[in-house]
């Protein structure tokens, strides 16, 4: 079966602001919404937090301690949000990222790569622009280059979003792309909490571990990757048409070989006759591919 892996990423956006710790002394972190609730850690003002959802008063939150993740409850009144600008000392910063952010989701690949490297010449010291050029080195198809970049973002390791984590994903991408499929595996076993992460890092997540996982032959656990993508791009309608579609092909594909090498023929069958109909929706060349990809797979 000829391998294609290569899926549309969606650029990452940061968000204009970012949660803060506002105290004059330390704010206690518990392991529950309740000030009675163990007390696990302490933030100091202005140490960054990644607010994951509200509750009664308090957040629950991602933070980090000696390049570690973790997660705990803080009384909400003892956050405050400080402008991106604020925290990079660049005022052109915003706009620059916006003309980026602009040309990447019209695929002006080039453009935006303009942008990012301006943005990095003026903050190298944060790991999100070089996972952004990372990620546009992939859509370039340059993969050696990506994985220079995303080493150099696990290096830095302080996301202004938080998700450190996500990172390993992207890397791990780059290493599928190059054929280095243990060693992809290697990156996905290193994310954490991964239900805690958006549904578009947790499709990518058991994307790329189904296919990582396909091509060394562990094709049980590979389907149970795919049947996670599969449910969801169910919950998440949306990211077939963030991601694009040729990725929701790709799943029925890939877990039809899994099913053709475990011997279940039938469930094989199913799934191609689902990516054919997929196909039929789009007309690119990427869907051209993919169904190369189909009539190679084994005869059933």
């Amino acid at each position: 079966m000829k391998k294609t892996f290569f899926i549309i990423f969606s650029l990452l956006i940061l968000p204009v602001y970012a949660e803060y710790v506002n105290v004059e002394d330390a704010l206690n972190v518990r392991d529950s919404s309740s000030i009675n609730a163990e007390i696990i850690d302490q933030l100091f003002k202005n140490d960054f937090v990644t607010l994951l959802y509200k509750k009664d008063g308090w957040s629950y939150i991602r933070y980090t301690v000696d390049k570690q993740q973790k997660y705990g409850w803080v009384k909400d009144e003892f956050l405050s949000k400080k402008y991106i600008t604020a925290v990079t000392g660049s005022n052109d910063f915003i706009e620059m990222l916006i003309e980026a952010q602009t040309a990447y989701n019209k695929k002006q690949y080039d453009e935006a790569l303009h942008y990012i490297n301006l943005i990095i010449q003026k903050n190298p010291q944060f790991s999100d622009f070089y996972a952004m050029r990372s990620v546009i080195y992939i859509e370039l198809k340059k993969f050696q280059l990506a994985l220079v970049d995303i080493n150099k973002a696990i290096e830095l390791n302080n996301s202004i979003t938080g998700f450190n984590d996500s990172n390993y994903v992207v890397r791990a991408a780059c290493y599928v792309e190059l054929g280095e499929f243990q060693n992809a595996l290697n990156d996905l076993y290193k994310v954490s909490n991964i239900n805690a992460y958006p549904a578009e890092i947790q499709l990518l997540y058991n994307y790329y571990n189904g296919v990582a996982k396909q091509n060394l032959g562990q094709y049980s656990s590979a389907i149970n990757n795919f049947n996670n993508s599969i449910r969801i791009i169910t919950a998440n309608p949306q990211l077939v048409k963030q991601l694009g579609l040729p990725i929701e092909a790709n799943v029925y594909i890939f877990r039809a070989n899994c099913y053709s090498k475990s011997g279940q023929y039938h469930l094989a069958q199913q799934d191609l006759n689902k990516a054919k109909q997929l196909c039929l929706y789009d007309t690119s060349s990427y869907c051209a591919e993919i169904r190369n990809i189909n009539s190679g797979i084994n005869n059933f």
